[in-house]
């Protein structure tokens, strides 16, 4: 998957691949091509877009380019991205906007073609996010700034919540976690707590932890054993309603508890 020409298979081949990992990766469908009306208020024309999830809450513009053999810049191609944002720009704010660059590096270059046009041409992208996707390793990146995380699960499992902040922060991303770890110890959760209640600091946490998925990218969900509490699960429910990415530290094959 190279060239900088626009050969339609090429750009077909990575539209498609694009919108399987969205689809994966938030757990929703996506539609190919997808034709919005956009404008001023008093006249608008349909545009279509590359991929757009089926709630219309993320719309994507895929762009397949290359750095030139030489190591030069494919100008005419930046246009082309400075278009896209523009399309993009017209959508409501309720629409989570990207571009997504295939991953393209070049021996003469220290940086990615997709950081060099956000470090160029950032002035005039506004709230659209670009991104820079490599199929085959099926690698996702959003250039600018560090990824945000925030960690779900049961606190019973501390060590494992502390690894994987320590892994997911070396690997470039800011990592939020709980502050408290009331199944390992910290028993001012459960103070005054009587049966079929929660204490106001267990209702206070599990609200913070909702504001704390409404400032992340995506979620990690500790599960060991494949085991997801009731709590998790809400937490899990939440991030989808609101379009966060869902990863997990183990594959699973549903979301029921192994209580």
């Amino acid at each position: 998957m190279h060239l900088n020409a626009e050969n339609p298979y090429v750009g077909a081949e990575f539209q498609d691949r694009v919108k399987k990992w969205f689809c994966e990766q938030y757990h929703k469908n996506f539609e190919l091509e997808k034709k919005i009306a956009i404008g001023t208020s008093d006249v608008k024309k349909e545009h279509k877009f590359d991929v757009v999830a089926e709630d219309n809450s993320i719309a994507i513009e895929c762009k397949c380019y290359t750095w030139t053999e030489t190591g030069n810049v494919p100008s005419a191609k930046i246009g082309f991205l400075n278009e896209a944002a523009f399309y993009l720009s017209f959508l409501p704010d309720m629409y989570e906007k990207y571009i997504v660059m295939l991953r393209s590096i070049h021996v003469k270059r220290n940086e990615t073609l997709a950081e060099y046009y956000y470090r160029t041409n950032k002035h005039l992208i506004g709230n659209v996010k670009v991104a820079e996707y490599d199929p085959e390793k099926n690698y996702f990146r959003i250039v600018g700034r560090c990824p945000v995380i925030t960690l779900c699960g049961s606190t019973r499992f501390k060590d494992e919540f502390i690894e994987t902040q320590k892994r997911l922060t070396l690997e470039g991303n800011i990592v939020i976690s709980v502050g408290l770890f009331g199944h390992s110890g910290d028993n001012e959760v459960w103070d005054g707590m009587d049966e079929g209640t929660l204490t106001k600091t267990k209702e206070m946490l599990d609200d913070m932890h909702k504001q704390k998925i409404d400032m992340a990218d995506s979620i990690y969900v500790i599960n060991p054993g494949g085991y997801i509490g009731e709590s998790t699960k809400s937490e899990i429910e939440y991030a989808r309603e609101h379009g966060k990415r869902i990863q997990y530290l183990e594959d699973i094959i549903n979301e029921k508890s192994n209580i």
